[in-house]
């Protein structure tokens, strides 16, 4: 079996010189390629994997999932293998990873353990004590094998059929992904497979990555997304204590706000009516009227050959919706935001490039986000927007009030299909349709994120019954646009947030 190692890399000139030595002595007799992905290092990190022979790749993106989506799309592998910058791999680390997957084509995914050869008394009680407790938790609470993206193989197939590394997480996106592998097949875990890692990130601040990693994990599993997407960089030549030390007095304020934001953005979806003088101002979630009215919306687009498909079928029923288009996703399918145009269907801003907390940014990244998927938009299909859904549906009142003081009315949802979830489109097509109240907005994907051709054919399928069944219960569908022009009481998040500043 060909084998492509990729090897994510920032700042890591002092640390990665181990790693590709490592790999150099593998057992290993097939073919082998190692890639390391470089994250916009500002140090000698490129010059370094190319001495030792590794063929580098750039990825400006700043983040490890976006160097793992690069990395993976540079390989050749039939088996993609992956590693950390500052992980020693045992000798026949590869070959045993392989052999696991040469025992039935129902194996998608192998991983081995992770053992710190750097820790001091931090590290030590996080490796003895708090990992060995938190594994056992998921095992016992969500059957979940975690893969370790410093010692995780993945078959190249079952990686694209799960959607590969979506963009959504970065904090957690090996585990992430773990669950993604297991509904298609086996994951094995081969305990006594260990490879060493550094332990700096628990020994210089043990407490506030166990606070970034276990609130992400709570996230993970009771809301299905990421509470954190970034986390700090820590190198060898960050050692300055004073400086660390002041680091993190600041660090604690912000992890706060973006619990908090968290906390009232997951209230502000699940929240019930709250009337608003001038809805343009607010985050919309539906209208409450007698009239059977629905509105369908598909985010994350434009997603080739999805987006012509739900066209289709929209088509063909007589059925116009509105689209979330994404300016980088525009950018890659013009042709695709004309058509939906031209269909007549109703488009939204969703932002340039889909950030995961947008919300918590600088008003002026937020607005530079907006303005930019407006010009895109603009400029490929004419049409100047009035309606905004902040990324991921995460929304602030700094955010709203960047939305709205371009005009644009804030939109979120009333009913998520959760189709970006393992579900079959039955599933979906039935929680619709049970949920279905007049004046409801419908959150459904024709794209995922940035991934191009990420398969939505779930979405598709469930949609015929959708429309179906909803028109046979007398309900008539609209766009967003329509349905806040009809007379009701326009739903928005509760007055906890507070009026938006004009």
């Amino acid at each position: 079996m060909r084998v492509s190692v990729i090897i994510p890399a920032y700042n890591e000139e002092a640390l990665i010189h181990r790693t590709l030595d490592s790999l150099r002595k593998q057992d290993y007799r097939g073919a082998m390629e190692i890639i390391v992905v470089d994250n916009r290092s500002t140090d000698g990190t490129a010059r370094v994997a190319e001495e030792w022979g590794a063929r580098v790749v750039q990825e400006e993106r700043k983040g490890y999932v976006y160097a793992l989506m690069c990395g993976f799309e540079h390989a050749s592998g039939e088996i993609l293998i992956t590693t950390d910058a500052d992980t020693i791999v045992p000798t026949n680390w590869v070959s045993t990873l392989v052999r696991a997957f040469e025992e039935g084509s129902q194996v998608v995914a192998v991983g081995g353990g992770v053992e710190f050869y750097d820790a001091n008394w931090k590290g030590n009680l996080y490796a003895r004590c708090i990992l060995p407790i938190a594994l056992a938790y998921e095992r016992i609470c969500f059957s979940c094998p975690h893969l370790w993206g410093a010692s995780m193989a993945v078959r190249r197939e079952a990686f694209l059929r799960s959607g590969g590394w979506t963009g959504k997480f970065n904090l957690q996106a090996d585990t992430d992904l773990s669950r993604r592998l297991m509904t298609i097949g086996t994951v094995r875990i081969i305990k006594n497979l260990r490879v060493s890692t550094s332990a700096r990130r628990f020994n210089q601040g043990l407490w506030a990555s166990l606070f970034l990693y276990g609130v992400n994990f709570l996230s993970l599993q009771l809301l299905n997304r990421p509470a954190f997407f970034n986390f700090p960089a820590v190198r060898p030549d960050s050692s300055n204590s004073t400086e660390r030390r002041a680091s993190r007095h600041r660090k604690w304020p912000v992890l706060g706000a973006m619990v908090l934001a968290t906390v009232l953005s997951s209230f502000g979806e699940h929240s019930r009516v709250w009337p608003a003088e001038k809805p343009s101002h607010n985050y919309v979630k539906r209208i409450t009227t007698q009239e059977k009215v629905i509105a369908l919306t598909f985010d994350d687009g434009p997603n080739e050959s999805y987006t012509s498909q739900i066209l289709e079928i929209l088509r063909d029923n007589g059925v116009r919706a509105t689209f979330f288009l994404i300016g980088k996703n525009v950018e890659f399918f013009p042709d695709a935001a004309r058509e939906i145009v031209k269909e007549g269907h109703a488009v939204g801003n969703h932002s340039y490039s889909h950030p995961v907390y947008l919300a918590l940014e600088p008003s002026k990244y937020e607005g530079r986000q907006i303005d930019m998927d407006e010009q895109i938009l603009e400029t490929v299909t004419g049409v100047h927007c009035t309606l905004f859904r902040p990324p991921h549906g995460f929304h602030s009142p700094w955010l709203l009030h960047a939305a709205a003081k371009r005009g644009l009315t804030s939109v979120g949802w009333s009913e998520n299909a959760s189709d970006w979830r393992n579900v079959t489109s039955t599933e979906i097509a039935d929680r619709i349709v049970r949920n279905a109240r007049p004046g409801n907005i419908i959150l459904l994907h024709d794209g995922l994120n940035l991934a191009h051709g990420v398969d939505r054919s779930r979405t598709v399928n469930a949609l015929p019954p959708i429309i179906a069944n909803l028109k046979a219960q007398g309900y008539r569908f609209v766009t967003v646009p329509e349905l806040l022009g009809i007379s009701g009481t326009v739903t928005t998040i509760p007055k906890l947030f507070g009026r938006v500043p004009r």
